[in-house]
């Protein structure tokens, strides 16, 4: 499975269970790519299930030194 993600974050809440996943993509083709293969993975192959898709663009980022 390809995907183009020029970054991924995962944040996970043990106690609640729940996870978020933020992946970076240096385009929207990028994006889309990513989505096919994520839409096409067998449910069996990750734990849980995705609860919501959120598309947006960075405007700002805070990088302290």
């Amino acid at each position: 499975m390809d995907i183009p993600a020029k970054g991924v974050q995962i944040f996970h809440d043990a106690d609640q269970r729940t996870a978020v996943v933020i992946q970076l993509f240096e385009t929207a083709d990028d994006m889309a790519a990513a989505e096919a293969a994520l839409d096409a993975m067998d449910p069996s192959d990750t734990p849980g299930s995705r609860a919501s898709i959120d598309r947006c663009e960075i405007k700002a980022e805070l990088n302290p030194s």
